[in-house]
Parts: structure tokens; sequence; C-alpha cells
């Protein structure tokens, strides 16, 4: 048996921005290693669980995909081999005519300075796809690379993210001089399909926009605006009676438990994703949780109420740790398994249009309806709105977006002293 696997060859250090990729050869109960000559790349491009650029059809990995045919062919020259050290020469000259290697396997192609800059003209073949120069994607990866030292880790995160959506809804691959409105259009029809709101739909074109600005600053699409969605208030919330059903749901799965206590967490404190992430046992004192709050900055004091403790206890103040995809994800696994999946409409009106979007409660589920849960059953409790704001710190002109007042908490109101009232409306 033999492998053939690549690495990162440099250590990341605060001064080093890229690496030099090496070559690791199991074969035979022996290891070889070597550092392949001109061929370097950025951290943030490197899928250490692929051992290849993040760049799909990259050059980059086309190379790599050479080398390694080239070793194998050298390691499967002679099956009955005891040791590689006979071929370790032939190896090094693999590596060190890396060039002409893959000009005899693509001749038509011509590469232009060093292979750790990846530039190629000349392509008259479709062997391979590849990332064309002027694309979305490349612009957006030299955005990031541009600006990786420049930006905070949320800024960094928000424009990965932009990239990620363009690459879902297929606008990645466009030529930057093909790109118009249209794109644009079916850019922001990819959010409001997701329920996104006006403030989330403007910030991401704003992105795109900034890194189409600093290709060309006369663009055509830099004027695009996008329109004004009105999003109805029937926003995703679990009654009293659901978020007791998730209480009691009994998960065999550990990483679905802890997802599962994440959430009940912040429907019990009103807090931020992120900020719960980053509580530390030092801010919780005398049943309060004093937290700076990373979006807006504001200090806050959490009660900690009985069930929220519990949690807290439970991983003795050490929240677990997980990216917000993989919670999301899992969230809407827990939403399914409660049977959560009654229909579900958002409505929203662009323009002359009214268009709905129907799905099973829980795929509507995320990080974000913990908070809207949490004001909305602290105010059929009867506390003040004034205290709730203080709580999740925000204004009281904010809180009405998070407020959802349902059918039946109007009735328990309504009707609350005239129960025959309500039994004749149901007769009826």
């Amino acid at each position: 048996m033999s492998s053939i696997k690549f690495n990162l060859k440099d250590t990341r250090k605060p001064e080093k921005l890229d690496s030099r990729i090496s070559l690791k050869i199991n074969h035979s109960g022996e290891r070889l290693q070597f550092v392949i000559p001109n061929l370097r790349i950025t951290f943030d491009n490197w899928d250490k669980q692929k051992n290849r650029s993040y760049i799909k059809n990259s050059t980059f990995n086309k190379v790599l995909d050479v080398i390694q045919i080239e070793c194998q062919k050298i390691i499967n020259r002679t099956p009955e081999i005891e040791s590689l050290k006979h071929f370790k020469g032939d190896i090094n000259i693999i590596l060190e005519n890396i060039e002409n290697i893959y000009l005899e396997y693509y001749p038509t192609q011509t590469i232009v300075d060093k292979l750790g800059d990846v530039v190629v003209k000349d392509i008259t073949k479709a062997k391979i796809s590849y990332v064309e120069k002027d694309t979305i994607e490349v612009l957006f990866d030299n955005h990031l690379y541009d600006y990786r030292n420049k930006l905070t880790d949320v800024r960094l995160l928000n424009i990965k993210s932009c990239l990620e959506a363009l690459k879902k809804c297929n606008l990645s691959r466009i030529d930057i001089h093909k790109w118009n409105n249209h794109h644009f259009d079916e850019f922001v029809e990819y959010f409001l399909d997701n329920g996104r709101l006006n403030s989330t739909i403007k910030e991401k074109v704003r992105v795109v926009k900034s890194v189409i600005r600093k290709f060309d600053s006369d663009h055509t699409t830099l004027k695009f605006d996008p329109p004004n969605v009105i999003n109805h208030r029937n926003n995703t919330i679990l009654t009293e009676a659901q978020l007791v059903i998730v209480e009691n749901l009994t998960l065999e799965d550990a990483g679905l438990k802890k997802v599962k206590d994440l959430f009940l967490f912040a429907c019990y404190t009103g807090q931020r994703f992120k900020d719960i992430q980053c509580l530390s046992k030092s801010e919780i004192k005398d049943n309060f949780w004093s937290v700076n709050q990373e979006k807006t900055g504001n200090d806050v004091n959490v009660p900690i109420i009985k069930k929220a403790r519990l949690i807290l206890e439970k991983y003795n103040y050490n929240l677990p740790k997980i990216s917000i995809v993989g919670f999301n994800a899992k969230l809407k696994i827990i939403g399914k398994e409660a049977n959560l999946d009654e229909p579900y409409i958002k409505k929203r009106k662009q323009g002359n249009k009214r268009k709905e979007d129907k799905r099973p409660l829980y795929k509507w589920m995320s990080s974000h309806i913990a908070k809207r849960i949490f004001i909305t059953h602290s105010l059929n409790k009867g506390i003040p709105i004034h205290i709730i704001a203080e709580v999740v710190g925000n204004d009281l002109v904010s809180m009405e977006h998070y407020i959802q007042v349902t059918k039946d908490v109007i009735g328990s109101h309504y009707f609350k002293d005239n129960t025959h009232e309500k039994e004749k409306g149901n007769n009826n």
C-alpha cells in the first residue's frame, strides 16, 4: 500500500502570508518527504481536509494532480520494490521540472511566471475547466487576499459568505465584463427566497459592488440599487407550547444535544449566538450575566433564570463551540425531530408583486429566532417592553421587528373573562 499526500511546509506566523508545498510519500513502511520548488499558496486558500486549494478547478490543483500521477507511476514501476530510496532521485527530477511535465500533459497551454502565481494564457483545449482570470470568484479571492490584514474577522467573514452566496446561485463564474443588473437581480432574489431582510440584502449588494469597483471604478452595475422589499410581520417564532416540545425532546446524537442546549440557552437569555459562544464564568455574578455585545458594543445585564443556569452547570460554564452554519443546520434537524412541520408562510411585497414562501416551520429555524422567542415570550408574561429592550440591548423602535403576536395569545387576552363568548364562536 502506498499514499501520496500534499501539505503546507511552512508554519503559519504573523509575518508569513503563504507557504511552500511539501509532498509526503508512504510506501512499504517507509516515508519520504519533498519540498516542491516554485509552488506556494496562501494559508487562507489551502483546504486542510482535501489537501488542495479551495478554488475548484484551479491551475494550482491541476499541477498537484499531475505531480501525484507522475509519482504514482514511479512507485508502480516496480511493484515488488522494498524501498523508495531507489526512486528518490526520479521524484526530485519530477519536482524540479514541473513546468515541463505540465506542458507535456497540456501542450497547448502556456504557464507564465512562477507556478505559485499561476497565470494561464492561450487556452485552446477544453480538457480542464479553469477559473478564468476576471470572473467574480477570482475578483473576490484577490479582494480577500489584498485586505486579509486590513479588515476585521467579521468583515472578512461577511465577504466570504457573500462569495458563497454567489456560488450557490451560480453567479461566481460569470466574467466581470458580462456582469449586469440582471445578475444582481438574481443575487437579490436568492436572499429574498431565503427570507432575508432589506438590511442584509443591501449589505451583500454593497460588498459585491465594492469588489467590482476595485476592478473597474466605472462599471455600469455600480449604480444598481436593490428594490425595497416589505416583509410582513409573520416572523418565525416558536410558541411556548412548541418550545416545551423542544425542551422535552430526547436526542441520541451528542452533537444535536449540544445544539439543543445552545438554542434553549439563547431562548432563555435573548442574546446573540456569537455572544453566547464567547461566554465565560467570570462574566456571571449574582444570577446576572454581564456581557458586552459584540455587534452593538452595548453592555447589558442578562438575568440567568434557573433553566439557563442548569445548562451552564451541565457544561461547567464552558458552553459547546460550533460554527453558525453547523448550528443552523442541526437546529433544523432538531425541529424536524420535534415534528415542528406545520406549514409556515412568509410573505413579502416587491414593488407591485406579492410573493409567498411556504415551508415547514422547522426549515425556518435558525439561531436568530431565539432572540425573537425571548422577547415575545417575555412580553406575554407581562414584563414591560423597556425592561426587555434593556436586557437584549435594543432600542424601543427596533423592538417591533422581534415581536410576534399569535392567535392564541390574542385569544387568551380578549376571551380571558368571556369564556362563553369564545365557546360560542367555536360552535359557529
